[in-house]
């Protein structure tokens, strides 16, 4: 909040403040309420306390001449007290530069007409000598040419100050509206001038860094795209990860250094996290995909180990085998895999099994 030189005007400025503040942590509160923070937050600006009469005239000030407030009283009865409300037309941001506007208003047109006062009774005095000779009608042009004189002087001085980087006296001088219009004309061309020079100097801003942002972005994309495939290929919901990749995008495009600075910051660990708390996994396509590399493996499987026993046997420990397993993928199944070992170990223990029984079935006969 930027403070003013006027008391009055920074008090009421503090007011909307506090009103702001009550209005969201509050549900109910009374005009005593409304006085104690206000008051509390006096003594921290270094402004002295006020009373009760005083806030009331303050917060007619607000609603009635300022209107920024809408001031609510419904009284609930007796010994019930008034139920009040005070809610901020606009943000309270906005509503410190209406008041900050109001008063600096306030301030030129109270400077400009002192001016005019001081010069009228200059001139009063230096001519009150010659009017007495002159008719009725010379009297009334020339303080009419004078008081135009005056005004004009003082116009081109607060249009000096302004600092326009266009002229505008020369056709404000044809106007013919009084000087307090002008004022408001004045104060409407300069903060359109403001809002152009604002527009244009930010097209020039934006032309010397939009390559650096577009870099970004573009480098952003990859990193997406690369976090979507994973996804993909981790069996998550594909239309669910597009969707929440977007939103990532969205989100980061004008600071995208902290997903591409995956090593300074943490941002794209926690996305990852977050997603896979939020997508779904496809059950269904997971199982199909399993089943499919299952029976692939079968025949790899097979073709490896056909040498090694009898087709009747092998079918049944690679069935036997593969359907006991929940996951399996391609590079295990090759010689060096953990499922090719195990096979191999299968068949060994399955051929000794059987030499056992042959020889056990042997002895039997024998004796």
């Amino acid at each position: 909040m930027v403070k003013s030189k006027n008391k009055y005007q920074h008090k009421l400025i503090v007011l909307i403040s506090t009103l702001d503040y009550l209005n969201k942590n509050l549900k109910i509160y009374t005009q005593k309420d409304i006085l104690y923070y206000l008051n509390s937050n006096y003594k921290r600006n270094g402004q002295a306390p006020i009373k009760i009469k005083t806030l009331q005239n303050y917060l007619y000030k607000l609603g009635k001449e300022l209107k920024l407030t809408i001031n609510y009283y419904k009284h609930l009865g007796k010994n019930l007290g008034t139920k009040i409300y005070y809610k901020l037309k606009y943000t309270k941001y906005d509503c410190y530069k209406k008041i900050n506007n109001h008063f600096k208003d306030k301030k030129i047109i109270n400077h400009i007409n002192l001016l005019t006062k001081d010069t009228e009774k200059k001139n009063n005095k230096i001519n009150s000598n010659d009017k007495k000779g002159e008719c009725i009608y010379n009297i009334v042009t020339k303080d009419k040419r004078r008081n135009s004189e005056i005004e004009d002087f003082q116009i081109s001085s607060y249009i000096s100050k302004c600092n326009f980087k266009i002229k505008i006296f020369p056709y404000l001088s044809k106007l013919n509206v009084t000087k307090e219009d002008k004022i408001k004309i004045i104060k409407t061309i300069k903060y359109i001038e403001n809002d152009l020079l604002k527009e244009f100097n930010g097209k020039n801003y934006k032309r010397k860094f939009s390559t650096n942002t577009e870099n970004k972005q573009i480098k952003l994309k990859k990193v997406l795209n690369n976090l979507k495939l994973e996804f993909e290929n981790a069996g998550y919901n594909k239309l669910q990860i597009e969707y929440h990749i977007e939103n990532i995008f969205n989100k980061y495009k004008n600071k995208a250094h902290f997903i591409i600075e995956n090593e300074k910051y943490e941002d794209l660990n926690q996305i990852i996290k977050k997603l896979k708390n939020k997508i779904e996994i496809n059950k269904n396509e997971n199982k199909e995909e399993i089943q499919t590399i299952k029976r692939n493996s079968f025949s790899i499987l097979f073709e490896q180990f056909k040498n090694k026993t009898n087709n009747t046997d092998l079918t049944n420990i690679l069935k036997t085998y593969l359907k006991e397993l929940n996951d399996i993928s391609y590079k295990d199944i090759f010689i060096g895999g953990k499922h090719f070992e195990k096979i191999s170990e299968l068949i060994k223990n399955v051929k000794l099994y059987q030499e056992y029984s042959l020889i056990n079935n042997n002895v039997k006969t024998s004796i």
